[in-house]
C-alpha cells in the first residue's frame, strides 16, 4: 500500500514539475514581450515633446497594459504552484524579487503615460475654449 501511495506522489511531483516547466517556459516569452514594449515606450517618452502622438502613446499603453496582464496571470499560477510545496520557498522569494521588478517596472511607466495623456487632454481642451 505505501509502495502504490510513493508512486502516486511521485507522479504527482513530476507532473507539478512538468506544468511549472511549462508556466515558465510561458513566462519567459511574456517577459521578452513586455521588455520590448516597455523599450518602445521609455524611447517614445525621450523623444521630445512636440514629436509626441497621443494615438501613438495610447496604443503602447494599451499593450503594455495587455502584456502585463498576461504577465502577471501566469505569474500567479507559477506563485502558487510554488507555495504548495514547502521545499520551493527558497525559489519563491527568489522568483517573487524577480516579479516585483516587472512590476514596479508596468507601474513607473504607466504613471509616465498617465500623466501624459492627462497632460494632452488639458491641451486639447485650452485649444478647443
Amino acid at each position: 500500500m505505501s509502495r502504490i501511495y510513493y508512486e502516486s506522489f511521485q507522479v504527482k511531483a513530476l507532473s507539478l514539475r512538468i506544468n511549472m516547466d511549462a508556466l515558465k517556459i510561458k513566462r519567459k516569452s511574456l517577459r521578452t514581450s513586455f521588455t520590448a514594449t516597455a523599450n518602445k515606450l521609455k524611447e517614445y517618452l525621450a523623444t521630445k515633446e512636440d514629436a509626441k502622438d497621443g494615438d501613438n502613446l495610447s496604443a503602447l499603453n494599451s499593450q503594455l497594459q495587455d502584456k502585463f496582464l498576461r504577465l502577471d496571470e501566469v505569474q500567479n499560477k507559477i506563485s502558487d504552484l510554488l507555495l504548495e510545496n514547502t521545499a520551493t520557498a527558497v525559489e519563491y522569494e527568489t522568483d517573487f524579487e524577480g516579479v516585483e521588478d516587472y512590476r514596479d517596472n508596468f507601474f513607473e511607466l504607466k504613471s509616465k503615460i498617465e500623466t501624459l495623456l492627462n497632460k494632452d487632454s488639458g491641451s486639447l481642451l485650452e485649444s478647443s475654449s
